[in-house]
């Protein structure tokens, strides 16, 4: 007897030691060792007993139904809890040890596999355990799934700008750098893509102007003064930018927009364009204006108006001649006009006050600059109202009758046209870029823009506002990925006659699916399902090509490939899609992944994505979330599925043809 209980202890002393520093209150996942697992077990049925919520009673529930299946018999495995009780009950040490389920989650349980043991009793662990591959595959799959999605946003993009007018005037710079650059190596210009999109973003009143002048949608054929509304547009952008504006008004007449036109709109314009060189101070700096003050003063008496107005004619009679209105030449139109002096004198005052107060602005902006700092949108918005004055200023003009050659209409569509154009540069100043851009499609829409046009112009316009006020490489990444629509080593299958590969798919899949074995309560045996699937495994492809019946055919650039599944970590690429690489998975084995199946997939041209069908057994894990890891029974599923096609690495590959087919 004696000899015995040492025995016993000895054994009891060396069942302990074979777990150092965990002793029988271990409190890890069970490891189907009964001395390990007692009082982990213990624990969460005590847990079951007193636990309030229903969530946690239905987790606690599932993961005592994992520890009991590691101590089930091979080739039998609890289902759901109520499946483990039943299973209990004729086992008289442990019939009734297990809590009633409240009855609220009786028929919703989840299955959570913890990593079992092996035949031989030890649990995986190492390396090449199925977590450490299942996850090291599935981050590499979230990581080139996304980067895939990214390099076929912008070699789209970089398309578009080429094909577009409108989006290309828009972002010239991100042109050239796109056109620079290979869209596959994105990473590494991605920092001059910034800058570039920033400059494009910020001049977007300037090369919507430029854009606009070449009259891309053959507006000036509905509109007689388009293109003096470009022009007016234009050189507003050129005031509120820094140039003076007496230098802007003195060589508006020489814009060729305006230059070489006869119409009403253009002959303002003109006149805008003398008067102010008229009334520029040459003793002064260039591009000052004589004070409305000094200009009223020595237009004082009528022989002083008189000489200036015959000084005005003589200076500019060459260009006054080429102007018409209601058939006169302007020349004789103001020279027969002396004897209203007096009103031209009145109007000659009322012109150099508005330019005077063009000048405050400007004063007032260089102001601003000088200290570092840039004009608010409503400072934009007045200014340019001032230029707009300054022009309307001259429809007052006494010696003209406008109203019979310019219908009010006409006037104030040009003028809303043009406050439309300002209102960009009034929400580039103030960091709405969000606003410019709007207003830009809100104008490309009433000019009757094509549709298609202006839906390219929103999409890529928005994206490239993202990546413009994007402080960091982070923030520019999460501008990327969320523009992005569905790392180009899927190129090589598309264009070789033979390609092997160890090849992965990640998207998603809808299909039909029957299990093999016994279901929870409340699923059906067979069933309808979708989910984001992630299957790895070998596949045989061959371009699609030309039969010319030359002996050297083309390839076409799309793929056709048969592909042999072996495992698919759909779950867990869904995970890393949206957890980094420090987050922690559940334990899971290589059963619980193991998804072998058969699939033709089809390969689009110039583009990772793909269809595919076949039909595949597994996956048992459907899901991971909150550290818990949902499993199902196998079941055989006929699946169709679009995805991103994420080759590994190469067996074999052949580009040319051996022989004529």
């Amino acid at each position: 007897m004696k000899k015995g209980r040492f025995i016993s202890v000895c054994m009891l002393i060396t069942v302990v030691n074979l777990f150092p520093g965990q002793g029988v209150f271990a409190q890890g996942d069970p490891k189907g060792f009964p001395l390990y697992d007692v009082q982990i077990i213990k624990s969460k049925i005590d847990s079951l007993k007193t636990t309030r919520s229903a969530d946690t009673a239905q987790d606690i529930a599932a993961r005592i139904t994992a520890a009991f299946n590691l101590y089930l018999p091979a080739g039998e495995t609890a289902k759901s809890y109520a499946d483990l009780k039943a299973r209990l009950a004729d086992n008289k040490y442990l019939d009734n040890v297990l809590p009633d389920l409240p009855k609220a989650i009786a028929f919703a349980e989840k299955t959570v596999k913890y990593n079992p043991a092996s035949v031989n009793g030890s649990p995986e662990a190492g390396m090449f355990s199925a977590n450490a591959i299942g996850d090291m595959l599935a981050t590499f799959i979230a990581d080139r799934f996304k980067q895939e999605i990214e390099i076929a946003y912008l070699k789209k993009l970089k398309d578009w700008l080429n094909a577009d007018p409108t989006l290309a005037a828009l972002l010239p710079n991100t042109l050239i750098i796109l056109n620079q650059n290979n869209p596959y190596e994105y990473t590494i210009f991605f920092e001059a893509l910034k800058e570039a999109m920033s400059k494009d973003i910020s001049n977007l009143p300037a090369n919507f102007g430029n854009f606009m002048a070449t009259d891309p949608y053959k507006l000036s054929e509905k509109n007689l003064y388009y293109f003096p509304e470009v022009a007016l547009y234009q050189n507003t952008i050129k005031i509120i930018y820094g140039s003076t504006p007496a230098l802007v008004l003195n060589n508006l007449d020489q814009d060729p927009l305006i230059k070489d036109r006869a119409d009403a709109f253009s002959a303002v314009m003109k006149m805008a364009s003398m008067f102010s060189r008229a009334l520029t101070n040459p003793d002064q700096e260039e591009g000052k204006w004589i004070s409305a003050g000094n200009i009223e003063s020595s237009l004082s008496d009528p022989f002083s108006a008189r000489l200036f107005v015959g000084l005005f004619l003589l200076k500019n009679k060459e260009e006054l001649q080429t102007i018409k209105l209601n058939d006169r030449i302007l020349y004789s139109v103001i020279n027969d006009g002396q004897a209203k002096i007096n009103q031209v004198i009145d109007w000659i005052n009322l012109l150099a006050n508005s330019y005077e107060d063009l000048a405050k602005y400007t004063t007032a902006i260089q102001s601003l600059k000088k200290g570092f700092k840039e004009p608010s949108g409503k400072l934009i918005l007045d200014y340019s109202s001032a230029i707009v004055n300054s022009i309307s200023a001259l429809t007052k003009f006494p010696l003209v009758d406008w109203n019979t050659i310019i219908k009010g209409n006409e006037w104030h569509n040009a003028f809303l046209m043009t406050s439309s154009f300002v209102r960009i540069s009034s929400d580039i100043a103030d960091s709405n870029y969000g606003l410019a851009l709007a207003e830009i499609v809100n104008i490309l829409t009433i000019m009757g823009v094509p549709s298609k046009t202006i839906t390219v112009v929103k999409n890529y316009g928005n994206f490239a506002v993202s990546i413009a006020v994007a402080k960091t490489s982070a923030e520019r990444e999460e501008a990327l990925n969320a523009a992005a629509l569905p790392v180009g080593s899927y190129r090589i299958k598309r264009n070789s006659y033979i390609n092997i590969s160890f090849n992965a798919y990640a998207g998603f899949f809808g299909g039909v699916q029957q299990y093999s074995g016994t279901v929870p309560p409340g699923v059906k045996k067979t069933n309808g399902t979708i989910g984001f699937t992630a299957p790895v495994g070998l596949a045989y492809s061959w371009g699609s090509w030309y039969h010319s019946g030359k002996k050297q055919d083309s390839l076409k650039g799309a793929s056709n490939t048969i592909f042999l599944s072996i495992i698919d970590v759909g779950a867990i690429t869904a995970f890393r899609l949206t957890h980094d690489s420090t987050a922690t998975l559940p334990e899971f084995t290589w059963t619980n992944i193991l998804a072998p199946g058969i699939f033709y997939v089809y390969g689009f041209k110039n583009s990772p994505v793909s269809l595919g069908g076949g039909i595949q057994y597994g996956p048992q894990l459907r899901s991971v979330e909150n550290n818990v890891a949902t499993t199902l029974p196998s079941a055989f599923t006929i699946r169709l599925f679009c995805v991103i096609d994420i080759p590994i690495f190469n067996f074999y590959t052949r580009t040319d043809l051996k022989s004529n087919p």
